[in-house]
């Protein structure tokens, strides 16, 4: 394990890395997005990028206190699970309780993981960045066509 200067040194330098790789990165529809910050214009929808000593994931947390809410929106996810899929080049995978351990919320999380990386293993760094970045341009592609069913469902 590394001191915990070097560990945060380490989290800052990769995720700004990606972050210059994901730059030049337009959109869909050849819009500027914010990819480290990826919006889902959905409340309670999180997208989320974990990268640790497991493992380097793309996350979708669906967040709702309300259980049952929070089951609409995963069923919906369920409901797309083939088209999603087929945007994306690596298995997903649909959890519908899942405990964030930094919080020790519970959320539905449907993520992309790829559990060959390791964030302590300097030659992974770069398969790190072209994971995500082919997982948040698949997302993207997605996203692009099926959050309006998501907005519905909220309203």
């Amino acid at each position: 394990m590394l001191p915990k200067e070097e560990l945060k040194k380490r989290r800052i330098d990769f995720w700004t890395l990606l972050d210059s790789e994901m730059t030049p990165v337009r959109g869909v529809h050849g819009n500027k997005v914010s990819w480290l910050s990826y919006k889902s214009c959905v409340k309670e929808l999180y997208i989320r990028m974990e990268f640790d000593g497991k493992g380097c994931r793309l996350c979708l947390d669906l967040q709702h206190k309300d259980t049952s809410i929070r089951a609409l929106f995963f069923e919906q996810f369920l409901e797309l699970k083939t088209v999603m899929q087929s945007s994306f080049s690596t298995p997903l995978t649909f959890l519908d309780e899942y405990k964030i351990e930094a919080s020790g919320i519970f959320s539905a999380r449907i993520m992309s993981e790829d559990t060959q990386i390791n964030f302590f293993r300097d030659e992974d760094i770069p398969k790190a960045i072209e994971f995500l970045k082919t997982q948040l341009i698949s997302l993207d592609e997605f996203w692009t066509e099926f959050k309006d069913v998501f907005i519905g469902l909220q309203k």
